[in-house]
């Protein structure tokens, strides 16, 4: 089938993760793919055959490191951008729509594909906006940008012919908000392309870290914003300055980065590395004993961390600090069986959890058990399977449909 994707972010299908690794099995399954991505790094739309891949880079503005005005300016921007892009340099037609929020603000772009193409759309939904906002105070409830954007999330659901859900708290949290919704809700879990091994050798960024051999090794890596309450982390590793078993790496970017890298400054038992290529965390996975998953208590809505999936995909035990409504805590602790999970709100249970990890645990086990989850329920192979089957059921049903039609003229 002939996909367009959409993302409101470029990454190069080389360097891997979430996204990439769905777009590569989808085109090596046999499937034509068009990707448009907004690109903040450009002097100009491009539209240029990228890794084989017809790949159209949208100029935006900058989503990443900004405060939340300016974030929701480039969101509310995107969509005349990329259908001004798409109408100069894209002819199509295409089968199928597949885009991912953030941003829920795609919906004008997808009503404006829906009609040119008659495609079917699909919507990964990795991000409920703008409920998640209104839990961490970032947005009024009430307001005129607060409703602007609950419209714009009602149509964008509506116009999708499909939602694919992370978990299944994620679908349940939808389905109890918009009983409509139930028949286009499905499990659509994040997925990727698993390492051959989880055993990957140190490169020379590995070398001159220089981790210290004689504590266990706690990673945190990926976003550092509101949503991740790193309040929590900072906290617990301010604790642990004397406890001599334990050393924190942390990694990433985002609105918090400077209140991190300002608290891990002269921190003892800790240090901050700036975000790196996937090549460079994979390895940093590798060398590290335990992985770290934080959400912040206040949310009301099932999250689902992708970065989980890096921990389990090197066979590391996880510690995942969340709120008590999203699915991680009976991920971790019943059926991958792969960790500890506590409330976020309780900074002791962290701290326990911690040390419990530096002292009990066998955490070859605990990894191993994830490696092995991972393998069985968050391989890309599945999204690509879903897709197929979504696609493939709405042409059994476009044939019996006009099959029937057929039929009753034939009886006329």
């Amino acid at each position: 089938m002939k996909i367009l994707y959409l993302t409101q972010h470029y990454i190069p299908l080389s360097e891997g993760g979430l996204y990439p690794d769905l777009i590569n099995s989808l085109k090596s399954k046999g499937h034509d793919i068009t990707m448009v991505a907004g690109d903040f790094n450009i002097k100009k739309t491009v539209f240029q055959n990228i890794d084989g891949i017809d790949t159209l880079r949208v100029k935006i503005g900058k989503q990443f490191g900004v405060n939340f005005i300016k974030k929701g300016l480039v969101f509310i921007s995107i969509p005349g951008k990329f259908n001004k892009a798409i109408k100069k340099h894209l002819k199509g037609p295409f089968d199928l729509i597949l885009y991912a929020t953030p941003p829920i603000t795609l919906e004008k772009t997808i009503a404006f594909l829906k009609r040119r193409y008659k495609a079917k759309t699909y919507l990964m939904l990795k991000d409920i906006f703008p409920q998640n906002a209104f839990d961490l105070k970032i947005m009024k409830e009430k307001g005129i940008i607060s409703n602007y954007f609950k419209k714009v999330e009602k149509k964008l659901y509506k116009i999708s012919d499909k939602i694919g859900c992370m978990s299944p708290k994620n679908m349940n949290f939808l389905a109890e908000r918009d009983y409509s919704l139930l028949n286009k809700l499905e499990l659509f879990p994040n997925t990727i392309s698993p390492a051959p091994t989880p055993d990957v050798p140190a490169n020379n960024f590995i070398k001159e870290i220089d981790l210290p051999e004689d504590k266990t090794i706690f990673l945190y890596g990926g976003n550092l914003g509101k949503p991740q309450g790193v309040e929590l982390l900072l906290g617990a590793i301010s604790e642990l300055a004397n406890y001599d078993k334990a050393f924190f790496v942390v990694a990433g970017k985002g609105m918090e980065l400077n209140k991190v890298k300002g608290a891990l400054n002269n921190a003892p038992n800790a240090m901050f590395l700036d975000f790196m290529s996937k090549e460079n965390f994979d390895n940093l996975t590798a060398q590290c004993d335990v992985g770290l998953v934080l959400l912040d208590y206040r949310f009301t809505i099932p999250n689902f961390p992708s970065r989980i999936l890096s921990y389990l995909n090197y066979a590391k035990p996880v510690i995942a600090a969340t709120d008590i409504h999203t699915d991680i805590k009976e991920l971790v602790e019943d059926e991958a069986k792969c960790g500890k999970w506590v409330h976020s709100k309780f900074m002791p249970d962290f701290i326990a959890a911690i040390k419990d990890m530096c002292e009990n645990q066998d955490r070859k086990t605990l990894g191993l058990n994830g490696r092995n989850y991972l393998l069985k329920h968050f391989n890309v192979d599945i999204s690509v399977e879903k897709l197929e089957k979504f696609m493939n059921s709405e042409t059994d049903n476009k044939n019996g449909l006009e099959n029937n039609i057929l039929a009753e003229a034939g009886n006329v």
